[in-house]
C-alpha cells in the first residue's frame, strides 16, 4: 500500500513521462478535457467516434540541458535499488511490487504528477527496498543507506478504471517475463495489489516531446537543402528510428504475442544510447508503454471495452467504424498496430503529432476514418514527405486499407533494411 511520502526537495523538478491518454468528452471532438479529477459522463461500455482522445499530450517544458540533468539524475536513482532475483504474484497472475513505494511532494505538500489519461493519473514517487522484518525488540531495522529510485505510480482515476488497470498490469507481467524485454518496454517493477496501481519507470522524455523539441529546432535552422528531410535532421536519423520501433514491434507480435491497441508518439519513451559513435543513428532507445489497449495473442478470451479511449488519427481505419466502436468485443490487430506506428513515424518526419494541423475538428474525423489516405493528406500540409522519398517508401505500404496488404512487421523490417542499404550506397557515390 502506498502509505508513506518521501518529500524530496532536492529531486529533479523536470523529470516526465508521457500523459498516458487523455479523458473522453462526449460530443466535443479534440476540445481541451477535463482536470484529473472531473469525473467521466460516459458510461464504461459506451463509445462513439466523438469519445476518441486528441493526439497530443499537454504541453511539457525540457530544455536539452534540464534533460541531461534529469537523466543523470535518474540513472543514479535507478541503479540505487537492486531487482529481487525472484518475483511474488497476486492472485490474478501479476508481479506484486515488492518496494515501499511513497508519493514525491511540492513545496506546497501536493502530489507532483506526471500525467493523466482517461483510465488513470500518474504520479512522481520515491521506491525504498522493504527493511526486513525485525526478530527481536532488541534488534533495530536495517537501514539502506542508498538513496530512492524514482517511479511513476500509474493510480485509476476512477472505481471501473481498476479493472482496466489490472489487465494492463497482467500484461505487463507477461512481458516482463521474457528475454530482452527491457529493450522494448518501460520497467514495470509490479502492482500495488490492494489499490490496483502500477509502479512503472520513470523517464524523462517521450517520442512526443522529442519531435516537439526537433520540430522547434527545425524551424529556425532549416535550409533549401533540408527543407524535405525530417525534422531529426536527416533520412538517415529517422530511418534508424523506424528500424528500432519496427523491430520492437516486431518482437511484441511474434515474441510476446501481444497486440499494443494504442500507438503514438506519446506512448513511447526515450532511454538514452549510452555511446553514439554514429552521428546517422537514433541517440535513443525507445520503450513502449501504456499496455491498456493490449490484448494476447496466445488466448481466445478478449478483454473488452479497450477501444473506448483511442486517439483517432492514430488509430486504424477499419476499427473507426461505428459499429466496431459500439462493439464491447471490438479490438486492435496486428494490422491496426502497423498503422499506428506508421502514422507515428510519420509524424517523427514532419514534426506535427496532431497529425491534420490545419484542418477542422469535423475533417480530422473525416480523415482519419479514411487513414489509408494519410499520405496524401499530409503530403499537402508539409514538404518532408516528397513523393518517392525515404518516408514514402517506408511507410505506404503500412498505411494500405486493411484488405489491400497492409504490410507486416517482418517485411517491413527488410523494407527499412533495403531503404537503408539504398541511403548508404548513394552516400558513398
Amino acid at each position: 500500500m502506498v502509505n508513506k511520502d518521501f518529500s524530496r526537495p532536492g529531486a529533479p523538478q523536470s523529470l516526465n513521462i508521457t500523459t498516458l491518454r487523455r479523458p473522453s468528452v462526449i460530443a466535443r471532438t479534440f476540445s481541451s478535457p477535463p482536470t484529473p479529477h472531473t469525473p467521466s459522463k460516459t458510461g464504461f461500455a459506451r463509445t462513439d467516434l466523438n469519445m476518441l482522445t486528441p493526439p497530443s499530450s499537454p504541453p511539457r517544458a525540457g530544455s536539452s540541458s534540464e534533460l541531461k540533468v534529469a537523466y543523470e539524475s535518474l540513472e543514479t536513482l535507478r541503479s540505487s535499488v537492486d531487482t529481487p532475483r525472484t518475483s511474488t504474484y497476486t492472485s490474478d497472475g501479476i508481479i506484486s511490487c515488492p518496494y515501499d513505494v511513497g508519493f514525491v511532494k511540492d513545496q506546497n505538500d501536493r502530489k507532483q504528477m506526471f500525467g493523466y489519461g482517461a483510465w488513470s493519473n500518474v504520479f512522481k514517487a520515491s521506491c525504498h527496498a522493504k527493511a526486513p522484518a525485525s526478530h527481536g525488540l532488541l534488534t533495530p531495522p536495517c537501514r539502506s543507506t542508498a538513496p530512492p529510485l524514482l517511479v511513476a505510480v500509474k493510480t485509476p482515476a476512477r472505481k471501473d478504471a481498476m479493472t482496466i488497470l489490472r489487465h494492463e498490469a497482467q500484461i505487463l507481467s507477461r512481458l516482463r517475463e521474457l528475454d530482452i524485454n527491457e529493450d522494448h518496454i518501460a520497467a514495470f517493477h509490479g502492482i500495488i495489489d490492494d489499490e490496483s496501481s502500477l509502479v512503472l519507470a520513470a523517464h524523462p522524455l517521450s517520442l512526443e516531446d522529442h519531435i516537439k523539441i526537433c520540430a522547434r529546432t527545425a524551424q529556425t535552422t532549416t535550409t533549401t537543402a533540408s527543407i524535405s528531410s525530417p525534422v531529426f535532421g536527416s533520412a538517415a536519423i529517422w530511418l534508424d528510428l523506424a528500424d528500432k520501433l519496427i523491430t520492437t514491434l516486431d518482437w511484441m507480435h511474434n515474441e510476446a504475442s501481444i497486440v499494443h491497441g494504442d500507438i503514438k508518439p506519446g506512448n513511447i519513451l526515450l532511454r538514452p544510447t549510452p555511446e553514439r559513435t554514429d552521428d546517422n543513428t537514433f541517440p535513443y532507445q525507445p520503450l513502449f508503454i501504456d499496455f491498456s489497449s493490449s490484448q494476447r495473442l496466445d488466448t481466445t478470451s478478449i478483454t473488452p471495452n479497450t477501444l473506448s479511449a483511442v486517439t483517432m488519427e492514430y488509430t486504424a481505419p477499419e476499427l473507426l467504424t461505428v459499429a466496431v466502436l459500439k462493439d464491447p468485443n471490438s479490438c486492435a490487430t496486428t494490422a491496426s498496430d502497423v498503422f499506428s506506428l506508421a502514422v507515428t513515424l510519420l509524424v517523427a518526419a514532419t514534426g506535427d503529432p496532431m497529425v491534420y494541423t490545419g484542418y477542422s475538428g469535423m475533417q480530422r474525423q473525416m480523415l482519419a476514418t479514411q487513414g489509408w489516405g494519410v499520405l496524401n493528406n499530409v503530403r499537402s500540409l508539409s514538404s518532408r514527405v516528397p513523393r518517392q522519398g525515404i518516408v514514402s517508401r517506408v511507410l505506404e505500404k503500412a498505411v494500405l486499407k486493411k484488405d489491400m496488404g497492409r504490410i507486416s512487421t517482418g517485411a517491413w523490417i527488410d523494407l527499412v533494411k533495403d531503404a537503408r542499404k539504398d541511403m548508404a550506397g548513394q552516400t558513398k557515390l
